[in-house]
């Protein structure tokens, strides 16, 4: 269902809005009425709501200041139709300049007009959802690897190797050093008014080729505002770095400044010497944020402190268990588990500053996404529904100022699973089995092996092994090799190499383990198989 909110200071219109369409029959439902902006800025942050009626006059907040918050804070969701009055001409015509979708005379309003432009703005609705989850996950998959990277959620090399070919094959450092960015924006940008979105894609771009100049770097989005540079080190450059990233943030930051008109504060880690230890720079480098001022733009942790931990609240005994729990596909349990853990963290957080107390969540959330991810296909685009109202998908949490929002996706996270189809059991689990034997079929002339494609999928071996006798009626290696043969085949009778190069390029020992699977399947050797095809021509 479509929610919709209606924002008026008037009861009459309120009760006239709730009775004038049959909404149900829209596949809307109305979530709230509320008297003026304020009002509706609460009830949009509770409901979600994808479309909101508003009065453009009301006292405490009016219809054009709740039209911008909403748009400055959730972008093009929700859709706005406004209504106004004749002598309203002015804040109608200001009203578009913000954005407004629809906006309709209280004069005029009758069930055939509000009928033709709530049409209207179902399709639109539609249309913002689909482009908002294209665009959302499009963000999100470039810097999945380096958010699990970041918060250290590889359970063990073998998977950290695997995802790192796929998604980020060119990252090769010796040592990498995090640096957490945190952009200010200065006044000239507001009165040139270029749109803060744009002003941020601008200044990590610069970022990004300006320290590729001095190091190997990547930069790792976060919000808005905030973005993680991951600069690779030499042996030689570790020695010094903090003279070479010391002369590089100046560089950087008089280019942004001249180019921008922004300021640039940094906080860098501790070097680390494994790549799976970026979690603890990263930990490092966040925690001397708060240090950081225009006065004091950039900081560098305590070599010699390097025992921090990389969480306020350990969360990783939770891990294991909550692996099996998703391997065995019981998310009632997830969803009682995570709720455990919230509790948990929530009576922590009495003891903490507010800062801490806000990065235990964050590191809590993160930890819940991104488990979630690793273990099922679908939940990406899951989570991109459940938080298309937030300008950057579920990575919005990065924008959090306080706990309690934190807390609050949390918990809207596990009321959308259950209500969601997507978590259902086993019909799910038939769309895992698909996925992998996509994955196995177009890598067929790899070496994989079971450990490779469970650390792919984020599923223990076991598991993986049980999933597939039992949803498919054979192993995991038949299957492997069955692909494999039906490869072995074409390359037989279209090519011109060797039995043993086929063997070897298809990932088999030898050639004659080789023959003898070949065999097992076909009923004859590779050699018989491919006279008999120039022969005549038969399968």
């Amino acid at each position: 269902m479509i929610r919709l909110l209606i924002v008026d200071d008037e009861p009459l219109v309120q009760v006239g809005m709730k009775s004038i369409l049959d909404w149900s029959s829209y596949g809307i439902e109305i979530c709230a009425a509320v008297s003026n902006g304020s009002e509706a800025l609460l009830a949009i942050e509770k409901y979600r709501p994808e479309i909101v009626i508003s009065d453009i006059r009301m006292p405490v907040m009016d219809g054009l200041q709740l039209l911008k918050t909403c748009r400055d804070r959730y972008g093009d969701l929700p859709v706005f139709i406004m209504l106004t009055s004749y002598e309203d001409f002015g804040y109608a015509r200001e009203a578009i300049h913000y954005g407004v979708d629809e906006y309709m005379l209280k004069l005029e309003l009758s069930p055939q007009n509000l009928d033709k432009v709530i049409n209207s703005t179902l399709l639109k609705v539609k249309n913002l959802k689909q482009s908002m989850n294209s665009s959302v996950q499009e963000q999100e998959r470039p810097n999945r690897f380096f958010i699990r990277l970041l918060y250290g959620l590889f359970e063990n090399s073998q998977q950290f190797r695997i995802q790192k070919d796929q998604l980020a094959p060119d990252i090769h450092y010796e040592f990498c050093v995090c640096g957490y960015g945190c952009i200010l924006p200065g006044t000239a940008i507001h009165d040139a008014g270029e749109p803060p979105k744009n002003l941020y894609r601008s200044v990590l771009a610069m970022c990004q080729e300006l320290c590729g100049r001095y190091f190997p770097c990547h930069t790792c989005f976060l919000n808005r505002n905030n973005f993680v540079l991951l600069i690779g080190l030499t042996e030689e450059q570790v020695k010094n770095y903090k003279t070479l990233i010391t002369k590089m943030l100046l560089h950087i930051r008089e280019a942004l400044y001249n180019y921008f008109s922004v300021s640039l504060l940094m906080s860098f880690g501790t070097p680390a010497a494994d790549e799976l230890e970026t979690a603890a720079s990263f930990s490092r480098a966040r925690a001397d944020l708060f240090q950081l001022h225009p006065e004091q733009p950039l900081v560098f942790s305590d070599l010699e402190n390097t025992t921090v931990s990389t969480m306020t609240f350990d969360f990783r005994p939770f891990q294991s268990s909550l692996r099996q729990i998703l391997d065995e596909f019981q998310f009632p349990l997830f969803q009682a588990t995570v709720r455990q853990m919230m509790h948990t963290c929530q009576k922590k957080m009495e003891a903490l500053s507010p800062k801490e107390a806000l990065y235990t969540t964050l590191d809590l959330t993160m930890f819940v996404f991104h488990l979630l991810i690793a273990a099922h296909p679908a939940a990406e685009q899951f989570l991109s529904e459940t938080y298309a109202m937030h300008k950057h998908g579920y990575l919005s949490a990065f924008s959090a100022q306080k706990p309690e929002e934190l807390l609050s996706s949390l918990k809207l996270l596990l009321e959308n699973m259950e209500a969601s189809s997507v978590f259902g059991g086993k019909p799910q689990r038939q769309n895992v089995i698909s996925q992998i034997q996509e994955y196995m079929q177009e890598r067929c002339t790899d070496k994989l092996s079971l450990n490779d494609v469970a650390s792919a999928f984020g599923l223990s071996p076991n598991y993986l092994s049980t999933l597939f006798t039992k949803n498919c009626g054979y192993s995991f290696t038949e299957y492997m090799n069955h692909i494999k043969i039906e490869e072995a085949k074409k390359l037989l009778t279209t090519g011109n190499l060797r039995i043993y190069e086929i063997a070897e390029s298809l990932g088999f020992e030898n050639a004659f383990y080789f023959s003898k699977v070949f065999k097992k399947a076909e009923g004859v050797s590779p050699r018989e198989y491919q006279n008999r095809k120039f022969t005549d021509g038969t399968d």
